[in-house]
């Protein structure tokens, strides 16, 4: 089997391994009764921060247009709370006949496993947009300044 480098993949492709990351493995533990692994969320760069958002959500989203473009996903994260670049999975997917256990098994042996330097910030989608959620620092001071002002 030849690999297919990433910058081939289009969108379409990128969101088809991904859905197939999220339901294939869902199904087969539930047949086996066994927590299998799976990509749990995406993580992408969103006006300089980075924001994770459940796999599921980014996937909707996509689907109905309300990404505009520029938020790429950079990692996954797994429902061990792992992080890995998006490119070494999507390899360790091709390489390993798109089965989604077999891509994480190499991962782990290859110790592909990324720790992220910036802090990530949960996503959400508010009136069709990604935004991210208040750091809580950002929280205190308003309700610091609030609290003044009364």
């Amino acid at each position: 089997m030849t690999k297919k480098p990433y910058n081939v993949l289009s969108k379409v492709s990128m969101a088809a391994v991904l859905a197939s990351s999220a339901l294939v493995p869902t199904m087969v533990a539930q047949a086996a009764d066994t927590q299998a692994v799976n990509v749990k969320e995406v993580v992408f760069e969103y006006q300089g921060k980075l924001l994770q958002l459940p796999l599921v959500e980014y996937l909707d989203a996509e689907s109905l247009g309300e990404l505009d473009g520029t938020q790429a996903v950079k990692y996954i994260k797994d429902n061990k709370g792992n992080a890995y670049n998006l490119i070494d999975y999507l390899d360790a997917y091709a390489l390993n006949d798109n089965n989604v256990e077999a891509a994480f098994k190499e991962l782990e042996t290859e110790k592909k496993e990324v720790t992220l330097d910036q802090e990530v910030t949960d996503g959400k989608i508010v009136d069709g947009k990604v935004v991210g959620d208040e750091t809580p620092e950002e929280k205190v001071n308003e309700t610091f300044f609030y609290n003044l002002a009364a």
